[in-house]
This record gives structure tokens, C-alpha cells and sequence, in this order.
């Protein structure tokens, strides 16, 4: 009688997550000082954590907490974020952006810090940026919402202020899809704190 085998069964491996269902909101609930669900969101830098049901950043050198969606969108889209004061001992904010490529993106901001608060958004296409900023408007220290939308190829960066305003005009960065990403930057020495919540996917097409 020859010997007697042994079978060993292959790995289950899970499946990969569902895209979220657009529209979508991303609320960050959950267990305080968890990362943000990997389902969603991938931390490319740093390392930003739930706390009290929003993502907190918290940066005090040059290594900005950054998450990036998922996927990636297709189409027209509408994206948008909260970000909410906790601590400033120097300038920052949580930046949202619209990217392409490196040199093919859009971010918009509410920027906290010694100079006066403004909402600002950058545009990159192709060359060096361009900044345009909300005209003297001052952001609040909490809720202050910023938004990104896509009209064919053309991008456009908003900021809240009892109503959607547009910051700066549209730029035509292209139709290809576009990245999403948030990132937690400082300007000035110091330890600089803001959550985010509300991040928003109001329109667009999730490209699995």
C-alpha cells in the first residue's frame, strides 16, 4: 500500500471590497484612534486616526497624514469636505484635491494661520500653480466645507459660505479619471490639529 498523501487546502482569499454606491458620504465612524476603514482609504503618509467619529491629522514635521480613495473617478463628479479646528500652534489645513497626474489636479482649502484665514484652491495644469483664494471671506473654525466638481473637462473649486461660491475659474485639467485625495499639511513651526469629516462623493462614477 503506497503512502498516504496530504491534501493542503489553498489560502481562502477574501475578495476585494465593494466600491461605496455614489452619492456616498464617509463619516469616519468608529473605534478612536483606528485607522481610517481600508475598504475605502489607503494612508499614503503619516498616520491620521479616527477620533470621535472624524479623522484627525495631527502634523509637527514635514510628513503630512494623506489618505487617497480607493478608486478612482470617471465622469463628471462633485466631491467635497469638512474640516473642523481643534489646535494651532502653527498654520495648516486638510487639503482636498482632484488629481490626474502630478501635473493635471485642482485642491481647495481652508487655510488656518498667523496671516489672515482664507479659503484657497490651486490649480496645476501642466506647468507651475495657480492660486486663487475666497476674496477676503474668512473660513469658520468648524464646518468649513470645500468642494470640487467636474464639468467635462473642466474643474472647479468652491467654498461654503451659507451657499456654494466659486473660488477662482475653471480650469480644463482633462477628462481622464481623477484620484481622490486628502491630505493634512503645516506652513509654520508648530503643532498643528484639524479633523475631517463629511467627505463627500455627491456625483461621479467609481472605476473599479
Amino acid at each position: 500500500m503506497g503512502a498516504i498523501g496530504f491534501f493542503t487546502p489553498k489560502p481562502v482569499v477574501p475578495p476585494p471590497p465593494e466600491p461605496p454606491s455614489i452619492p456616498w458620504t464617509e463619516n469616519f465612524t468608529g473605534i478612536n484612534n483606528d485607522p481610517p476603514n481600508s475598504d475605502y482609504w489607503t494612508i499614503t503618509l503619516g498616520d491620521p486616526f479616527i477620533n470621535d467619529n472624524k479623522l484627525r491629522g495631527v502634523v509637527s514635521n514635514n510628513v503630512y497624514d494623506t489618505i487617497e480613495f480607493n478608486w478612482t473617478l470617471s465622469g463628471n463628479f462633485d466631491i467635497s469636505a469638512s474640516s473642523y479646528y481643534v489646535s494651532q500652534l502653527g498654520g495648516g489645513a486638510w487639503l482636498l484635491r482632484a488629481e490626474i497626474d502630478s501635473t493635471h489636479r485642482v485642491t481647495a482649502w481652508p487655510e488656518h494661520r498667523s496671516t489672515p484665514d482664507q479659503y484657497i484652491t490651486e490649480h496645476v495644469n501642466g506647468g507651475g500653480p495657480t492660486y486663487y483664494n475666497s476674496s477676503g471671506y474668512t473660513p469658520p473654525d468648524n464646518d468649513a466645507r470645500v468642494r470640487i466638481t467636474r464639468s467635462g473637462s473642466n474643474v472647479q473649486a468652491w467654498y461654503w459660505k451659507g451657499f456654494w461660491s466659486g473660488m477662482g475659474p475653471a480650469v480644463g485639467i482633462g477628462s481622464d479619471n481623477i484620484s481622490l485625495i486628502l491630505q493634512m499639511q503645516r506652513w509654520e513651526a508648530g503643532t498643528y490639529i484639524r479633523d475631517l469629516d463629511w467627505v463627500t462623493i455627491s456625483a461621479g462614477t467609481v472605476v473599479v
